[in-house]
């Protein structure tokens, strides 16, 4: 009965220093920001599946672009004084959400161009980011 209670006191302390050995190297620092900037550039990317949170951010991005739309027919037409102010307030929080969009694609540039030279540069001359 001891050896059983013994194997078992030896199995949880070997687990809990490789629970601590495994903690410290994903609480690096390096290794976070890698894995952080890996997982903003799988969301901004386009939803290729299962992924929730790149599905929702899709979908924010399209709302948001819709209601761009919106705004700038709006604000063609002569409005009252508080129609345009809401436009305004509007049109500056999609101006805002597009800018963090763009540089964020900005930042994540040399994970969607991996080789090569200059992913930030390519980025900027690509056909979605001229667009953009």
């Amino acid at each position: 009965m001891l050896w059983k209670n013994d194997q078992i006191f030896v199995t949880l302390v070997f687990e809990k220093e490789t629970l601590q050995r495994n903690y410290r190297i994903m609480s690096t620092p390096q290794n976070t920001a890698g894995n952080r900037k890996q997982r903003i550039f799988e969301i901004i990317q386009i939803a290729g599946g299962t992924d929730a949170a790149s599905r929702a951010f899709d979908r924010i991005i399209i709302i948001l672009i819709i209601v761009s739309i919106i705004i700038t027919t709006a604000q063609t037409f002569p409005l009252p004084p508080l129609a345009e102010n809401v436009l305004f307030v509007l049109d500056a929080v999609c101006m805002i959400a597009f800018t963090v969009e763009y540089g964020l694609r900005l930042w994540t540039a040399d994970l969607l161009y991996p080789s090569g030279s200059h992913p930030y540069l390519r980025f900027l001359i690509s056909p979605a980011a001229v667009i953009d």
